[in-house]
Parts: structure tokens; sequence; C-alpha cells
């Protein structure tokens, strides 16, 4: 709800719908007899997921991620991902093993400045082998592109890799795992956002809000659940924003298969950035398309009443679950 009558809050919901087991592609169909397709729901209580020695700490951040805090070294920034088995939450009633990064789902968002040079010491705590991609991230030597078998080994579970980069380029940027889709869905990926050492015109905006939309398989074979930053509606964080402000938002589309047309109600989004290659074209739209993989910077100005205003993926099976949208009632 809105906190007062000078604020309006921008509902996010994407919502989980748990349908039959579905194969999504002829190589994902059920084998008779093999292991329940997907993710599984687990009851409380649930396992304990003890942080590893030497995990980054971290701080929260107003879009519900929590963002990494490196150690500093003049201007190298060093992080310590810890890839490991955790119980996470989409929802209350929800709750699922996930794959993630230091325990959360996103993992902790990367923060670093332009120019800086960038450190992340992966350690897989998981029971399969892994890399880190860092998607986006151009200029680099092949050996820290993360692909498995064609520019790095697999990391061992208890193996460790160091990535190093330097941040040349400002914008929103990817890490995630280059294993299967199953792997990715689970849980496996996080945001890096490179501040401008210059910021153009149009980036100034009062907050500034990383979105990352995901899918999950939960009890199927195809991606039957869908969140921002690791939860759905009724878990999702607003975002509030002060009527007459200007804020950004970074949308990221980690996706597996889906598509998804972010659609901000009552309000348009002006497209500054793709991929992070600036867009200086007058691009404004309400309902903004992206692809799996795909990263789009808009901000958005509070011209409009205050009030709780929804914003939402207007694919609507990523809305519905089998009570409608969202969740059965309206916001």
């Amino acid at each position: 709800m809105a906190r007062t009558a000078a604020w309006c809050t921008l509902l996010c919901l994407l919502v989980v719908g748990l349908p039959a087991a579905a194969a999504a592609d002829t190589d994902d169909a059920p084998v008779a007899g093999s292991a329940p397709a997907g993710l599984q729901p687990i009851a409380a209580p649930f396992p304990a997921a003890t942080p590893f020695a030497g995990e980054s700490r971290t701080l929260s951040r107003a879009d519900g991620t929590v963002q990494a805090v490196p150690e500093l070294h003049g201007r190298t920034e060093i992080f310590h991902l810890v890839a490991r088995p955790a119980p996470w939450t989409l929802r209350p009633g929800l709750t699922v093993m996930a794959r993630t990064y230091n325990g959360v789902v996103p993992g902790p968002t990367l923060v670093v400045r332009q120019g800086d040079r960038v450190v992340i010491d992966y350690r897989n705590e998981l029971d399969v082998p892994d890399t880190i991609h860092l998607h986006g991230v151009h200029g680099i030597p092949v050996a820290m592109d993360g692909v498995p078998g064609t520019s790095q080994p697999m990391v061992a579970p208890h193996g460790t890799f160091r990535y190093v980069f330097r941040a040349t380029d400002p914008g929103t940027f990817i890490y995630h795992t280059h294993d299967r889709k199953a792997i990715l869905n689970s849980g496996l990926y996080g945001g890096i956002i490179v501040e401008p050492a210059e910021p153009r015109p149009e980036e100034r905006a009062a907050r500034d809000y990383l979105e990352i939309i995901s899918s999950w398989y939960i009890n199927s074979n195809s991606e039957s659940a869908f969140t921002l930053n690791g939860k759905s509606y009724p878990a999702t964080h607003p975002i509030d924003v002060r009527r007459g402000e200007r804020i950004r938002i970074r949308w990221i589309n980690i996706s597996a298969e889906n598509f998804h047309t972010m659609h901000t109600h009552g309000h348009y989004q002006r497209i500054i950035a793709r991929d992070a290659m600036p867009v200086t074209a007058n691009d404004v739209e309400d309902t903004v398309a992206l692809g799996p993989g795909q990263r789009v910077d808009v901000t958005v100005d509070a011209n409009q009443s205050p009030g709780t205003w929804m914003v939402h993926c207007h694919v609507l099976d990523h809305t519905e679950n089998a009570g409608g949208c969202p969740t059965g009632s309206s916001p």
C-alpha cells in the first residue's frame, strides 16, 4: 500500500503456477520410473544452510536483493562467492532447496565503479561441477569467460577458481552458471552493476532498482514458476517512489527459455540502455520485451496520482495460477 499521500508504490508481480509435470522439449520428456521432475517443495522445519567461511558479507538493497561488500585494495574490489544449496522461499507456502550463491536468490548484487579491477573468488560447494559466466562483460581473456570445456575446466565440488576483469564499460551485467538450464533455473545467477565514472544526463535518477526475472522448474520439466528477485507475489518487493521522482529500473531476464514483457500500469518507461549499450533514440514504451539473457535499463517518472500501481509481466500465464491473477484476487 502507499505509505503517504505523497508516495506511490509500483507493485511488482510474478506469480508461481504449479501445473502437472510437462515437457518443454522432447529431450526433457519424463522417463518412466525416474525421479520426480524439477525441484520439489519442502516442508518446515527447513534444512539448515550454514554460510561458508569467507563469504562476502552483504547489505540489504531497496529492491529486495542483497549487495555484496567487497574487499577493497585501491581500485581492486574482491568478492567471495560460494555456490551452495540452501532452502529458498519463493512465497509463503512454497520453499525449495535451491542452488544459490551465498545462500540467496538472486546471488549478491556486485556493484563496482567503472575502471575498477574486479575479482570474484569462486568456490563450488554444490554436488555437481560448475563454472561462472560473466554475461555481457567484454574485453576479457577467454580464460575468464567461464564456458566449461571451452575456456576453462569445470570447477569440481569443493574446488575454487578466480575470475578477474576490468570494469571498462558501465551498465548492467549478469553472472551465472554455464551449466544446463535446470541448473540455471534452480537459482544460480546474480547482477553486476558497473557505475559510470561520468553518468549521462538521462541516467540520473533518485532511486536505482535491479529487477531480475527468473524461472523455475518446480514439479515440472518445464518452466512452471516465475519470480522477480527470487520472489513471487505476494512476496515480491514493491518499488517505492515519491511522486515527481525519476527512478531507474535495470531489467534482467535470466529465464532459460521464456520471454517476458514487463508492463508498468499508468507509467511509461524510457529505455536508456540495452545490454549495457546506451540508447540515444527517444524509445518510450509501457511494455518492455526481454528475451532470455537480455538486459534493458529504463527510467520511469512517477508522474501519476499517488497510489499502488501494478508492474507485471504481460505474458499472463506468468502472472496467474489456478486461482487467477494475482493468486485469485486483485491488489
